[in-house]
């Protein structure tokens, strides 16, 4: 398993930040299960938010897969 934090979810959804195209890289590469927390879920709900990633936010669905 690989922790995944909420720099890597930011990174990954939103294509202005600075690491998107290294995060995205490596989450499409991953085969491994990724985990992470509430509160990492909601540090990047938060981070989201504050970058004005209302789409972002909004499709983020821990639940799924």
């Amino acid at each position: 398993m690989t922790f995944a934090d909420a720099g890597a979810w930011g990174a990954v959804a939103m294509e202005a930040d600075e690491n998107h195209d290294a995060a995205s890289r490596w989450y499409y590469a991953n085969r491994d299960r990724l985990f992470t927390t509430d509160y990492v879920v909601d540090e990047t709900l938060t981070l989201w938010r504050a970058r004005e990633a209302h789409r972002q936010a909004g499709a983020f669905n821990i639940f799924s897969g």
